[in-house]
């Protein structure tokens, strides 16, 4: 005969409370451990090596980098706070030197009066008899 056996609501369930609990084991180991004066100490001595390590590599780049004509990180920071100055210095000259705004530019009330219309002369005839005298002349 078959087993009744009760299957759980969720399968995953006991997967779940074992990586719970395995969580909260390793939390506490690895507090204590890391809360010792020991793993302090060997912090510290390994962040001391590393930063060491690090500006002499640094300096030795820096040197390649130098000798073979190619501007450094530190170089172009440089250059771009000159810039920068520059930059600032030009804007506040540029405005020192700038002109009063003309007066096409300062406001004024429209114009709502309009000026008399031109009238129209019909041309004259002169200019075609001196033409006429040159042609004879010539």
């Amino acid at each position: 005969m078959a087993k009744n056996t009760a299957l759980p609501d969720d399968p995953l369930d006991a997967w779940r409370k074992y990586l719970t609990q395995t969580e909260r084991e390793w939390n506490t180991y690895l507090n204590e451990f890391m809360g010792s004066d020991g793993f302090s100490r060997v912090m510290g001595t390994w962040m001391t090596s590393f930063l060491a390590a690090q500006k002499s590599m640094g300096s030795a780049i820096e040197r390649t980098l130098t000798s073979v004509s190619v501007p450094t990180r530190s170089d172009v920071q440089d250059l771009g706070e000159r810039l920068g100055r520059i930059e600032e210095r030009l804007r506040r000259i540029e405005t020192a030197i700038a002109p009063a705004p003309a007066r096409s530019q300062q406001k004024t009330p429209p114009r709502t009066r309009k000026p008399p219309a031109k009238s129209v002369k019909p041309k004259s005839a002169k200019p075609a008899k001196r033409a006429k005298k040159k042609a004879s002349q010539s």
